[in-house]
């Protein structure tokens, strides 16, 4: 695997004691391993080898569902590292060089740290969780600064304190825009939606729909057929294809086809919220 063919992730998306659930997806079927061991100590503490969920045609999630080994519990209020490997077909001869590459490359890291890491919380130790909403990537009211990445700020000064460093990031809303879409967004999403599908068009529950609009024309269409009634739907979002390619702009960088200097305010920050949601 490169890192070219990630399309979202490495994100860290529950913590326990007995389960750790790190999340990856990318363009192509691969047999993946995931491992979480102990920062300091470098020892296994718990493997998985997922099942790969087919989502597009070109596109697999995989979902590391870890569990401690001989069912003790992860260690709480201490460090612990995640590694993704390449495995052979039958799940054997794991390789964490590529994972340990690709996070050293994309950034995926805190200063000196090889892998990303996070931590469990002690019963008794006082929580601390960053909360965050819906995204607008081309938000000319709540200003031009995407306020996610305060909390990479706040990691990066405390990675190694977890009585500062945040336990939890909770996410309310969808976490992006599928009416407001910049015209230029629309563009990208539209490219990565037939990337991911591979030009396949979906079928709709009410039957047989006139092909959609083209950007800036799809207001009429989902007001007709959707009965959708925002004020800000020139380029809705309609197809599955495109909610997830949405999603693959706002959480990697790496998804981008273009530049655009009057969006650039947002895509600069999305090496910072990769890595945030990666630790």
């Amino acid at each position: 695997m490169k890192k070219k063919d990630i399309f979202i992730g490495p994100i860290i998306r529950r913590v326990e004691p007995d389960l750790v659930v790190i999340q990856i997806a990318t363009f192509k079927e691969c047999n993946l391993k995931f491992s979480v061991r102990s920062k300091y100590t470098e020892e296994w503490l718990g493997h998985d080898k997922p099942k790969v969920v087919p989502v597009l045609t070109n596109l697999f999630f995989y979902f590391g569902r870890i569990r401690p080994l001989n069912g003790k519990k992860f260690p709480s209020g201490k460090l612990l590292e995640y590694s993704i490997a390449v495995t052979d077909k039958d799940g054997n001869n794991p390789d964490y060089t590529f994972f340990e590459i690709i996070a050293k490359e994309e950034k995926l890291t805190y200063n000196n740290h090889i892998l990303p890491s996070f931590f469990i919380q002690s019963p008794n130790q006082k929580l601390k969780v960053l909360y965050g909403s819906c995204r607008k990537i081309h938000d000319d009211k709540g200003g031009k600064i995407d306020a996610l990445r305060g909390g990479d700020d706040l990691l990066n000064t405390n990675i190694n304190d977890i009585n500062m460093r945040p336990a939890i990031l909770c996410l309310g809303g969808d976490q992006i825009y599928a009416d407001d879409v910049h015209d230029d967004v629309f563009q990208e999403c539209t490219a990565l939606a037939n990337k991911i599908s591979n030009f396949v068009n979906e079928k709709s529950p009410a039957g047989e729909l006139p092909k959609l609009p083209s950007v800036g024309k799809r207001s009429r269409y989902v007001s007709d057929y959707a009965k959708f009634t925002s004020g800000e739907s020139k380029n809705h979002l309609v197809q599955f294809s495109e909610y997830l390619a949405m999603y693959g702009l706002t959480w990697n960088l790496s998804n981008w086809i273009s530049k655009y200097s009057d969006l650039s305010h947002f895509t600069i920050s999305l090496p910072k919220i990769r890595r945030l949601f990666a630790n």
